[in-house]
């Protein structure tokens, strides 16, 4: 069913194209500016964001042009009567106040640290945001602490101001003198006091002109001290990219707060909790924050101020909604509460389920940590599992791990990670500051890890199980227990405590502590020194850490009770043993079927673990057990538990006699006292562990019936779902119902009735609906309800009679009957047990999920399938989920765009952008692509007479029909070899013959050639010509495009069926054929796309390669396409700086990428003319990059350039990612999913610094995203493989950061006099002279010296051209040895020959070969 789960499709318009290069008013590039409208995306990663600029002061501005309602801002009240209501003028107006406060009267600078300890007044507010616009580090505080936690935050923070009110004044006094960094004291208060500054009379006098700073995204915002659970609390540093991840979309979902909306967020305003909930998500959609001052939580007051003020959403700790629920009150029915949120703590499902009882009002759950913010959640709207924390927010991938950082699969405990590599995602914390240690400590592989321990279902829910430390969540605050027993330990009464969690009813968890009291002590009245301890612990302490639970602490060791304690354990243990014998009995009796055998012999086994192992594995085997197995295996069972309940009897004896001797030895010798008590702790422990499993093992039995129990409730629901009216038959036999597939959109329910009866198909169509609205409506983005339109109704009973058919043999008696069969006995019944009830769930229903599954399709029927997503593309990348068996990048990647556009989901933004600097311009979204494309499919397949395999040579310049012909090659699973218009006579005869294509696809420029050679292809029957002029024995493109029609069906190709076939670029010898498939392509770019290219669907990508080379496909086609960014196209047929650089300013271009030779044209101008406004990210590869041009464009752009290492065959290989250092001249680290390695000539892998071959690791399988294979060349497609590895064929060494450096090509190292010397270095050195434009190194025959030694070809610019030729060998001779290694400098008399030109590929690619051959005599 989970196929199923974004069927919407199936009532999707289609929506045709208007013409052939039409470009619509609509698809013109949205303004990313103005507030209210979505800006980034959940993956951006904008250079600059700074909260108050970037938010309030937008809704100031809209408020100002009345686009705004006139709710306020912020709107806060106490209990004395006092308002305060400011919109976001007013707050603009006050922060800059307080900014010009804090930086000219206080003296604080970007970068200082400031404490900020206030109640929920409103002057926190103003300080949070002033600080943001001054670049000044907030601290956040709570006021509950004392002044022994003020004094250590300020010493570890070096903070240089604090704020504060005239209650915590006193306490920092107290501490100030030993914190030499703190220079200034705010106070706010009503009062003044000495050696304070008055923060409301500096306000009211502070000029309200002040101009915010412009911050990085990554510059740091906030400083949020942990809690401190396993030491001391940490600084986790947040920067400015904390603010921006409210801004995305994914996170807007979990509150979907409008404008209009009043929030209220009863977070501590020391807590994260609070700058999220009172500060940052409520701003940026433009919502009233509201606060109450509450200096003193009273349930009372909550309830009163819900009735009193229009408050429409709310988020608190479980705490706060308990509290509430247990106050006496008629009715919690608050009359604008729409939506409620919590977090901080575990909520019980009981408790979920109340508040929506007595409110009316669902309850959400998020979780998060000091270092996160949240990071799961339910969002509003989603399918809520209670006691799940809901599914992680974008962006961050967070996957249930183990110790060392191996993903987990779904239902299996483990550590709740965040992934951190390749790039650290937006919103989580920088690091610990000055805790380096730390902060390394929680890195664990590529993931951060929380420290907190949980499982993940199959849906992606995440289900909290606790803390890897023994952190005590209590009413929303997170205690460590080592604080508190360091405060009682300074106690002197007492020698030793343990300090944990404990249930109480109302708080659902508070402080605990076990004490061992000093000898001097123990006469003490117990409930007086109870007493006395919470204080001290208040008054050392935060006082939300004492322990609230009043329970006498252990002060001496009374035998006589012991001794009573365990006979009651053990008259408990066997009254236990006694029940649950009876329940077994009664599921052997009553039970009929196999697989409740299976259940009631799994609750047989001694142990919760062993039961939950045999249950998952039957249920994942589904392997049908005998009877008589079963019959065997429970004798064998029973027999071990008699054995088991024998020795447990002769255990409690034994322990019993010791107990008395135990007595007889205190009576005798009281000096052995402390020996004896530690014997009997250790017994009473080991009782109170068994009884700990009895209970666990009977909460299990009776979960079994608890879910028996709800699974009837829910099938009586489906009974009387649709027609209330009309009874089921009171029994009706088991039918096999039957259903043809490919009929589907024929059959209606009139005909289905006939087939099954009418009663039998009313039922199936009831409980299929049932479990569509529960399992797939309400979690998919769909919103189909039984009042839509008849067309819909009907084509949702075609799905619905599809799934009955899939559920064949379903007993179709009464509700009584399916509530027997499914839940024998319903008087058993105690409160869920968490740990098995998903498993219990499935279990219930597994009539639908052991059947046949439906079946993926990808193409045929596309909208039956649930299609593959952007997330499940990364994980094939990076091997965590296994390749489909069928894809297609039209189908599964370019349509799938094109229903996004169609439901709002993508911006505004081409799919691909063309022009030709003539004025002539094409725009064509997603939409328009696939019509167009498959108008195209429809010429090749029909006038062309092409076949599904068959090879079609591309070869027309870069106008928008080469994209056109290359999708429909797609969509018609036909192999197109793009090839540049650049080709000879001589290449193309080469492409041809070797290729076999059946069709040549090209453009004017190059007729002649193809003219010439024709008669010599006899495999290729077809010409089409992309011209508005004919040819004789010539297809005309345009015409054919004209007629054809724009209907049709995507053909469904295999994930390793081929899809493409580049030819090499022939530096070594004649160019192979790579051929690719539809995966290594289609797939295979997809974080080349997010983190080389980092693209999002809001950027337009300027890839500059021609487009017969491989790198056309991956910036031109598939890493920008598959992340649905828009593709900008010049004409430019021969390549001009000033056009160039026109274009880059004309257009809103984000992402350049061009080869290493643009860019060395470019530098050699004055860039810092032209203003490229959008601009953001540039790239290079095909050769390497000279540092120099590396640096000369960072400094004129002020923009890094990352270069990128690949082949035709296997992509990208290495590549400077954003966010990583960029170290000038290395090609950067490898990327997922290879492993790059340097080799020696037996492929064992060297140690940083030595040079040696570049090659990728290979597993067990061939990774998909390598090329397939050399066509019709078995023997150059073996020899890439040197035992483990791939050889790429170049030269590299790898440093020990990881870092590449390119050496040469394998063929052009030079080896002279025992060195081992690379082209690249002595070509980088000489191009550093002002005489080299280009040059060309390789090794040449020395018969005097009688060894290879260097020479260099080098092309002069103007100036040097007529300079002596000797000299200036000299002079070049000279630069290289002072640049490189002596040794590497060309010795040879002739060591410089100047040359015109330089022989290259069609690529532009030194042919070195060419070069060497010449030197050697091989010409």
């Amino acid at each position: 069913m989970q196929r199923l789960m974004k069927f919407r499709v199936l009532w999707g318009i289609h929506m045709s194209c208007p013409g052939f290069h039409h470009a619509p008013q609509h698809l013109r590039c949205r303004s990313l500016s103005g507030a209210g409208t979505l800006r980034w995306n959940d993956y951006d990663r904008p250079e600059e964001f700074n909260f108050a600029s970037d938010v309030l002061d937008r809704w100031t501005q809209m408020e100002k042009e009345g686009k705004r309602s006139p709710n306020p801002a912020l709107w806060w009240v106490n209990d004395q009567g006092d308002e305060v209501k400011w919109s976001f003028r007013e707050m603009t107006d006050l922060t800059c106040r307080t900014a010009n406060v804090l930086t000219q009267t206080c003296g604080l600078q970007t970068g200082d640290r400031l404490a900020l300890i206030l109640p929920r007044v409103p002057e926190w507010w103003l300080v949070c945001v002033g600080c943001i616009r001054t670049g000044i580090i907030f601290m956040p505080g709570t006021t509950q602490m004392k002044a022994k936690d003020i004094l250590y935050r300020l010493q570890v923070s070096g903070a240089k101001a604090i704020v504060t009110t005239d209650t915590l004044a006193p306490e920092v006094e107290s501490v100030a003198p030993e914190c030499p960094s703190l220079k200034t004291k705010l106070l706010v208060s009503d009062h003044s006091r000495e050696g304070w500054l008055d923060f409301r009379s500096l306000v009211k006098s502070a000029s309200p002109d002040h101009i915010c700073i412009k911050s990085k995204t990554l510059d740091p915002m906030a400083i949020f001290f942990t809690s401190g659970t396993t030491g001391f609390p940490k600084m986790a540093k947040h920067n400015h990219g904390f603010a921006l991840r409210s801004y995305f979309p994914a996170c807007r979902k979990l509150l979907q707060l409008k404008m209009s909306d009043v929030f209220w967020c009863l977070s501590d305003t020391g807590w994260i909790l609070a700058a999220l909930g009172s500060l940052l998500e409520p701003w940026t959609a433009g919502s009233t924050v509201f606060a109450h001052h509450l200096p003193q939580f009273d349930p009372k007051v909550i309830i009163e101020t819900f009735f009193k003020y229009p408050i429409t959403q709310c988020l608190a700790a479980p705490s706060v909604y308990r509290m509430i629920l247990q106050q006496n009150y008629t009715s919690l029915r608050f009359p604008t509460l729409e939506h409620c949120c919590t977090g901080g703590e575990a909520l019980l499902p009981e408790e979920q389920e109340q508040w929506k009882r007595q409110t009316g009002v669902l309850l959400y759950q998020a979780y998060g940590q000091s270092e996160t913010g949240i990071s799961c959640g339910t969002l509003r709207g989603m399918k809520i599992k209670p006691g799940s924390m809901g599914k992680a927010i974008p962006p961050f991938d967070i996957q249930i791990i183990d110790d060392k950082g191996n993903i987990q699969p779904p239902n299996t405990e483990g550590n709740i990670g965040i992934r951190i590599k390749p790039t650290r995602p937006i919103g989580l914390f920088m690091y610990y500051e000055d805790n380096p240690e730390k902060t390394a400590e929680v890195e664990c592989g590529d993931f951060y890890n929380t420290g907190d321990r949980a499982t993940i279902d199959e849906e992606g829910y995440f289900w909290f199980l606790g803390r890897s430390d023994d952190v005590i969540n209590a009413s929303g605050y997170r205690i460590g227990p080592a604080e508190v027993e360091n405060a009682l330990a300074e106690h002197p009464a007492v020698a030793e405590s343990a300090v944990v969690s404990s249930p109480d009813p109302v708080r659902g968890e508070v402080v605990k502590a076990f004490i061992v009291l000093n000898p001097e002590f123990s006469s003490r009245d117990p409930g007086e020194l109870t007493k006395e301890l919470q204080q001290h612990v208040k008054s050392v302490t935060a006082p939300y850490k004492y322990p609230r639970k009043v329970k006498p602490p252990i002060f001496q060791v009374n035998l006589k009770q012991i001794s009573e304690k365990i006979s009651n354990f053990v008259k408990d243990n066997r009254q236990l043993a006694e029940n649950i014998a009876n329940m077994e009995q009664k599921i052997l009796e009553k039970e009929n079927s196999t697989e409740d055998m299976k259940d009631a012999i799994l609750a047989n086994t001694s142990g919760i673990s062993e039961c939950e192992s045999a249950f998952n594995e039957a249920c994942v085997s589904e392997v049908e057990v005998k009877p008589e197995e079963l019959h065997e295996q429970n004798f064998q069972l029973n027999t071990e538990k008699n054995q088991l309940q024998d020795a447990s009897a002769e255990l409690e004896n034994l322990e019993l006699r010791a107990l008395r001797n135990k007595n007889c030895q205190l009576v005798e010798d009281k000096k052995n006292l402390k020996d004896i008590c530690d014997t009997l702790r250790s017994v009473k422990a080991e009782k109170e562990v068994e009884l700990k499993m009895l209970k666990r093992k009977e909460a299990f039995l009776v979960e079994f019936y608890e879910q028996r129990k709800m699974a009837a409730e829910d099938i009586e629901v489906a009974e009387n779902y649709g027609e209330h009216d009309k009874k089921l038959p009171e029994k009706t036999p088991t039918v096999p119902i039957g259903f043809d597939f490919e009929m589907e959109k024929r059959i209606k329910p009139r005909e289905a009735k006939r087939v099954l009866g009418d009663k039998q198909f009313k039922f199936k169509r009831r409980l299929a609906l049932w479990y569509l609205e529960t399992t797939v409506l309400s979690s998919s983005s769909c919103t189909w309800r039984p009042g839509h339109s008849p067309g819909e109704r009907s084509r949702i009973d075609v799905l619905i009679l599809h799934l009955a058919s899939r559920v064949a043999f379903i007993p179709l008696g009464t509700s009584e009957d399916i509530r027997t069969a499914v839940f024998p006995h319903p008087h058993k019944l105690t409160k869920p047990f968490g740990t098995m009830k998903i498993f219990f769930r499935y279990q219930t229903f597994r009539f639908f999920w052991l059947t046949k599954p439906i079946g993926r399709r990808f193409h045929k029927s596309h909208q039956l399938g649930a299609p593959l997503t952007l997330a499940d593309f990364e994980a094939i990348n990076r091997c965590e989920r296994s390749l489909p068996k069928n894809f297609n990048f039209a189908g599964d990647v370019l349509d799938q765009w094109s229903q996004k556009e169609k439901t709002g989901e993508r911006p505004a933004n081409p799919a691909l952008w063309w022009v030709n600097g003539k004025g002539d311009e094409v725009k064509w979204s997603f939409g328009e692509l696939g019509s167009l494309s498959r108008k195209a499919a429809n010429v090749l397949t029909k006038p062309c007479g092409l076949e599904r395999g068959d090879r079609v040579a591309v070869i027309p310049p870069r106008i928008p029909e080469w994209w056109l012909i290359n999708v429909a090659c797609m969509r018609t699973g036909l192999v197109f070899m793009p090839g540049t218009t650049q080709l000879t006579a001589k290449d193309i005869l080469y492409r041809l013959h070797a290729s076999k294509a059946k069709c040549i696809v090209a453009s004017e420029e190059v007729i002649p050639a193809v003219e010439s050679i024709v008669s010599e292809c006899p495999d290729l029957k077809t010409k089409l010509l992309v011209s508005p002029h004919s040819q004789d024995g010539w297809l005309s493109f345009p015409e054919l495009f004209q007629t054809a029609s724009a209907e049709h069906s995507c053909v469904e190709t295999g994930s390793q069926e081929p899809m493409a076939i580049y030819f090499t670029s022939g530096t070594t010898g004649s160019p192979k054929m790579a051929q690719h498939s539809q995966s290594s392509l289609g797939i295979g770019y997809t974080l080349c796309g997010r983190y080389w290219l980092d693209l999002k669907s809001t950027d337009i990508i300027w890839n500059m390669s021609d487009t017969g080379w491989i790198k056309a496909a991956i910036g031109s086609v598939f890493s920008s396409w598959l992340q649905g960014a828009c593709v900008f196209v010049h004409r430019m047929a021969q390549f001009d700086t000033n056009t160039f650089l026109d274009t880059l300013t004309t257009y809103p271009i984000t992402t350049l990428c061009s080869a290493p030779t643009v860019y060395r044209m470019l530098v050699q101008k004055d860039l810092k003319r032209y203003k490229f406004k959008t601009l953001r990210h540039c790239l290079t590869g095909g050769e390497p990059l000279n540092p120099e041009v590396l640096e000369q464009w960072k400094v004129q752009t002020g923009l890094e350039l990352y270069e990128g290492y690949g082949q035709t065959e296997v992509g990208i290989i290495c590549a400077n990612q954003k966010g990583q250092e960029i170290k000038p001249g290395s090609m950067g680290k490898g990327v997922l999913p290879y492993d790059v390695q340097i080799i020696d000539e037996n492929g064992n892998i060297l140690p940083p610094g030595k040079e040696g071959e570049i090659a990728l690791r290979l597993t067990s399988t061939r990774p998909f995203c390598f090329f397939s294979e050399y066509v019709d060349n078995p023997e150059k497609t073996a020899a890439t493989i040197r035992g483990n590895f791939y050889i790429t064929g170049d030269r590299g060494v790898m440093d020990s950061d990881g870092y590449f450096w390119f050496v040469g090509r394998a063929d052009d190292v030079i080896i002279s006099s025992g060195y081992r010397i690379g082209p690249f270095e002595v070509e980088s050195a000489l191009i550093e002279h002002p005489a080299v434009v280009e040059s060309a190194v390789v090794s040449s025959p020395d018969p005097v010296r009688g060894e290879v030694v260097v020479k260099a070809f080098v092309v002069l610019s103007a100036p040097f051209k007529s300079s002596n030729p000797e000299k200036l060998t000299l002079e070049l001779q000279d630069h290289v040895k002072k640049s490189t290694a002596p040794y590497k400098y060309p010795r040879k008399a002739s060591i410089v020959e100047f040359v015109k030109e330089l022989p290259k590929t069609i690529t532009g690619k030194i042919k070195r070969n060419v070069l060497r051959d010449h030197e050697w005599g091989r010409t």
